[in-house]
C-alpha cells in the first residue's frame, strides 16, 4: 500500500499552525505588511546610526521586524515540509523566499552601520545595551564586514544563494522516484520516508538489504544533479569566505557558532579515534545477534535483538514521556502537554512529507515538532529528543530577548540528548524483564548515541575533506 495523501490523514494527528497565521491568505497579508514597515524603517534610520542612543532605538524597532520575517518564514517552513507536493505551500515557500532577498537587503544597513563605530563607541555600546551577546559576536566580524553597498547586494542575493539547498530538496522529496523492490516473494513501494522510518531499520535481511539497494540505485540516477548543487553550495561559501578575508571556508563557517577551529577539529578527531573501536565492537555483537554472516553498511542500523521491538501508539507514548520527563518540573509538563492537546506535533506519514524531525521554536510562539510517527517505540526517544529542544527554546525566548535567544550549533543537541538519557533511565527502572532492558540500552548505542556520535561526525568528518579540497581551489564531482 503506498502512502496517504495529506488531504487523508487525520486532523488530529497533523499540527495546528493558527499560532502564527489563520490561513495562506493571511501569510501573505503579513508578508506585505513586513515589506512596508521594514521599509519605513530603512527610510527612517538609514545613515542614522552613529550615535548610542540612535542604535538602541534602530535594533529596538527591528526586534519586531525580525520577529515578523521569523514567524513568516517559520509558516512557510512548515507548510511546505509537511507536503512538498503541494501547489499553495511551494507558492508561499516561493513567495517567501523572494520577499525575503529585499528585506534583508533594506535591513542590511543596520549592522554596516554599527560596524563604522571606532572600538570605544563600540565597546561603549556593549557596555550598555540589551543585546550585549549579539553586539559582541558582531564586533568580532568587523575585520570581516565589506563595503555597506556589498553587503546590501549581498543580502538582496540572499534567496539565490540558498537556492542550492532548494533545489536539492526538491530533487528529493518530489523529483527522485523509487518505485518498488523486491523481497519474500513481494513487490513492496519504496519511498523517503517508509526506507527511512521502516525499511532501514528493518529485521528481515531480504527486505533491509533489497530496499537499500533499490533506495541507492534510485538515488545514483541523480547523482551528478546532486553533486553539482552540492558544489554551488560550497563555491558560493569559498567566494565569501574570500572576499570577507577568512583564511579558510572552516574559519568563516565557525565564526557564528562561536567555537575555534582547535575545538572543532578536537571533536571530530576524538570521537574518531577513541570512540571508534567501540562501535567497531558493537557491529561485530549486530552481527553475532542477527546471525548474519557479512555485516554490510546497510545492516548497522539494525536491533540487536531481531526479536524484539515494542510498539506504541501515538496515545500510549503520553504516558512514557509523562514519566521519564515529570523530573524537569510542572512548567515543563504543561509544555509536554500542550504539545499533545494544543497540536503543537505533526505525526503522520503522508506523501510529499519531507523526511527526519526536527523542531522549530518560533520566537514569541509555541514550538512546533515535525515527526514521520511509525508506531515503533524508538518513535518515543524521537519525541522526547524534539521535545527537549522545545523545552529549551520555550524558556530561552520567555528569558532572553529575540537577539540574544539563540545559541550555537555546539550547544544546541545538549538539551535534546539529555531527555534521552532520561527516557532511558526512566524505561530501565520500570521493567525488570531483560529482553526489555537491553532493547533500552541497545537503543541508546543504536539510536542516540549512534545519531549524534556516528552520523553527524562522520558527516562533520567528511565536511572537513569536502572543504580542504574546496579550500585548494578544487571543484567537487559525484
Amino acid at each position: 500500500m503506498g502512502q496517504l495523501l495529506r488531504s487523508e490523514v487525520p486532523v488530529q494527528e497533523t499540527w495546528d499552525l493558527s499560532s502564527l497565521y489563520q490561513d495562506n491568505d493571511a501569510f501573505y497579508s503579513a508578508l506585505k505588511e513586513l515589506v512596508e514597515n521594514v521599509t519605513a524603517f530603512n527610510e527612517k534610520y538609514v545613515n542614522q546610526l552613529n550615535e548610542i542612543s540612535t542604535i538602541e532605538s534602530a535594533l529596538r524597532e527591528q526586534a519586531d521586524l525580525i520577529v515578523s520575517i521569523i514567524h513568516l518564514s517559520t509558516y512557510a517552513e512548515l507548510l511546505y515540509s509537511t507536503d512538498t507536493t503541494d501547489e499553495q505551500s511551494q507558492k508561499v515557500a516561493a513567495q517567501f523566499s523572494t520577499t525575503y532577498g529585499k528585506v534583508a537587503g533594506l535591513l542590511s544597513f543596520v549592522e554596516s552601520e554599527i560596524l563604522q563605530l571606532d572600538d570605544e563607541a563600540f565597546n561603549a555600546l556593549i557596555k550598555q545595551s540589551e543585546y550585549p551577546k549579539y553586539l559582541t559576536l558582531l564586533k568580532r566580524q568587523k575585520e570581516h564586514t565589506l563595503h555597506p553597498e556589498v553587503e546590501k547586494a549581498l543580502a538582496t542575493f540572499s534567496p539565490t544563494f540558498g537556492a542550492p539547498y532548494e533545489l536539492y530538496g526538491i530533487t528529493k522529496m518530489l523529483d527522485i522516484e523509487f518505485g518498488t523492490f523486491e523481497a519474500n516473494g513481494e513487490e513492496i513501494p519504496l519511498d523517503y520516508v517508509s526506507f527511512e522510518g521502516d525499511y532501514e531499520v528493518d529485521s528481515n535481511t531480504e527486505v533491509r538489504r533489497n530496499a537499500f539497494k533499490k533506495f541507492s540505485d534510485a538515488l545514483r540516477r541523480y547523482e551528478n544533479t546532486t553533486a553539482a548543487t552540492y558544489n554551488a553550495h560550497v563555491q558560493k561559501e569559498k567566494i565569501e569566505s574570500e572576499l570577507r578575508g577568512y583564511d579558510s571556508v572552516i574559519d568563516f563557517l565557525l565564526e557564528s557558532q562561536d567555537v575555534t577551529r582547535e575545538m572543532y577539529d578536537r571533536q571530530i578527531d576524538v570521537i574518531s579515534e577513541e570512540l571508534a573501536p567501540h562501535m567497531r565492537r558493537y557491529a561485530q555483537l549486530l552481527k553475532r545477534t542477527n546471525n548474519l554472516d557479512k555485516l554490510k553498511f546497510e545492516d548497522l542500523r539494525i536491533s540487536l535483538d531481531p526479536t524484539y521491538e515494542p510498539d506504541v501508539s501515538i496515545e500510549g507514548s503520553k504516558e512514557y514521556i509523562k514519566e521519564a520527563l515529570s523530573v524537569l518540573g510542572e512548567d515543563y509538563m504543561q509544555m509536554v502537554k500542550d504539545s499533545y492537546d494544543k497540536r503543537w506535533i505533526d505525526f503522520p506519514q503522508n506523501k510529499g512529507k519531507q523526511t527526519g524531525a526536527y523542531c522549530a521554536s518560533p520566537y514569541g510562539v509555541n514550538p512546533f515538532i515535525f515527526i514521520s510517527w511509525t508506531s515503533k517505540m524508538t518513535e518515543v526517544f524521537v519525541l522526547a529528543h524534539e521535545l527537549g529542544h522545545a523545552g529549551h527554546f520555550n524558556l530561552a525566548n520567555a528569558h532572553q530577548n529575540v537577539y540574544q535567544a539563540d545559541c550555537s550549533m555546539y550547544f544546541v543537541e545538549a538539551p535534546s540528548t539529555m531527555n534521552e538519557m532520561l527516557m532511558a533511565n526512566s524505561l530501565l527502572k520500570k521493567s525488570d524483564d531483560p529482553k526489555f532492558k537491553r532493547w533500552v540500552i541497545s537503543s541508546i548505542i543504536s539510536r542516540t548515541y549512534y545519531h549524534n556520535m556516528v552520523t553527524h561526525l562522520l558527516e562533520a568528518k567528511y565536511q572537513r575533506e569536502v572543504y580542504r579540497h574546496v579550500d585548494k581551489g578544487e571543484a567537487l564531482t559525484a
